[in-house]
């Protein structure tokens, strides 16, 4: 006998050398024998020895072949045995002999010197390699409503080198020819195509739908350092989301999930977790401080008005004899201003009131930080009366007959902040008494409290009828 060799088909016969599949499948495959005799005589006795290694597994094989019939065939020695796509088939140390002229009845024993070693053949040892397994494997990272997702072929088998054809919304159109490639989605429940061709020209495809993970998050609660100097500061970070599982890089070298034993100061943390994906969040360790807060009040200014309850008119924040707590918008945007190294707790004003033209309002900002330091600053608003008092309209000028006396009508004034502090009056004369006509014109004065004044007059001409 000569050209003997091992061959591995599947079910439908079709050998394995040359084909593809889906990688994790199993399948019945079969080994066969391939001959060529030449010899006149029909070969008796015929057995096969070999190794099967399946990954590594050895079987031995020993199959009784009986007679082998002059010209090529081809002989089924062993199977079926399940074979999983991806495993790598080896047929080594065969072994083929056989008896001449001898009994074709199966020998019921034998040993090295059965057979004559001229009647044997040892052909060279079959690997089977991998058939093209087309697969993928990828890491998503979401961040908002974008989903990164990286690819990366797990392909073998077949012949090297392979060219790649990526469909990442398995639509029929190809989106990429690189081996490894990323690609962002922006829309949910997407499913992946990657077609391989190997250098014969086989090609396979592998389809996966693509499985978003939740978003990597990060919060914290931290104890700040305690106030003077005292303790230290520790962060407990929580993380939820993203892929387990998470590593962890401080700013201070630490790779713990939590922080103990800190000093005040700003602490970064950048979280990784199994699919590549990171987040950053920065958190602040205050405390130790025992420097009150620098603060500066908004500016002196001088209003129009009565008195305290002209602050609100004004734009001010209202009059407050008491102690009154403001938020720290509230003091900016009142023209104030703090700094501070520690947190602040609370802003207050208070306000003193002295005076009445003008009236002075002394107001004191005092920002008190989370280590109960207390710094202070003080505002004066001037509240200014010019506004005079007003006079109600007195009659028009009006006419008598001497010798009568004129009767004048009392005037009426009101004041802006408040009572009229006197209303006085003064008649002037002119030309004399009854010899002739003459004329009183009475002038009325109103002053308020800050000496605010206005006048207005009233005139009775009398007659020499």
């Amino acid at each position: 006998m000569n050209d003997v060799f091992l061959s591995l088909t599947n079910v439908n016969g079709q050998p394995l050398s040359n084909t593809t599949c889906t990688i994790g499948t199993t399948q019945q495959v079969y080994v066969m024998l391939n001959y060529t005799s030449n010899a006149n005589n029909t070969p008796n006795n015929c057995r096969l020895f070999a190794d099967l290694s399946i990954d590594g597994n050895v079987t031995g094989i020993n199959a009784y072949l009986g007679s082998i019939a002059p010209g090529a065939g081809q002989r089924q020695i062993y199977g079926p045995f399940s074979w999983t796509c991806g495993q790598e088939l080896i047929l080594d140390r065969i072994l083929i002999v056989w008896r001449t002229g001898g009994s074709s009845s199966q020998l019921a024993s034998y040993n090295c010197g059965t057979y004559n070693s001229a009647q044997c053949e040892m052909p060279g040892m079959t690997v089977i390699s991998k058939p093209l397994a087309v697969q993928f494997t990828y890491k998503a990272c979401l961040v908002g409503n974008n989903l990164t997702v990286y690819f990366d072929s797990t392909t073998n088998g077949g012949i090297p080198p392979y060219t790649f054809a990526w469909d990442f919304d398995n639509n029929g159109t190809t989106d990429s020819t690189l081996e490894n490639p990323t690609h962002v989605y922006t829309t949910a429940n997407n499913t992946a195509k990657l077609r391989v061709t190997d250098s014969q020209g086989l090609t396979n495809t592998y389809t996966l739908a693509i499985v978003s993970p939740t978003e990597l998050m990060l919060s914290e609660t931290h104890v700040n350092v305690s106030c003077g100097g005292g303790g230290t500061g520790s962060i407990d970070l929580s993380v939820s989301g993203g892929t387990p599982g998470y590593t962890y890089s401080w700013s201070n070298g630490a790779t713990t999930q939590d922080l103990s034993n800190l000093s005040a100061g700003t602490y970064t943390v950048t979280v990784t977790d199994a699919n590549g994906c990171t987040k950053t969040l920065q958190v602040i360790i205050s405390g130790g401080d025992a420097t009150n807060p620098v603060v500066t009040a908004p500016g002196n200014t001088t209003i129009q008005g009565c008195n305290s309850g002209s602050l609100a008119t004004a734009g001010l924040l209202a009059f407050s004899s008491t102690q009154t707590t403001i938020t720290a918008a509230q003091f900016t945007t009142a023209g104030g201003s703090y700094t501070d190294a520690s947190a602040i707790s609370s802003i207050t004003y208070q306000d003193v009131q002295s005076g009445s033209c003008p009236t002075v309002i002394t107001r004191t900002f005092r920002v008190t930080d989370a280590c109960n330091n207390v710094g202070s600053a003080v505002q004066t608003i001037t509240i200014q009366d010019t506004t005079a008092p007003i006079i109600a309209a007195l009659p028009a000028p009006s006419s008598i007959s001497c010798p009568a006396t004129p009767s004048f009508a009392t005037a009426t004034a009101t004041d802006n902040c408040g009572t009229v502090a006197s209303l006085t009056f003064n008649d002037v004369t002119t030309n004399g008494a009854c010899a002739g006509s003459y004329s009183v014109t009475r002038t009325w004065t109103a002053t308020d409290a800050c000496g605010n004044s206005s006048t207005a007059s009233q005139t009775i001409n009398v007659q020499d009828t």
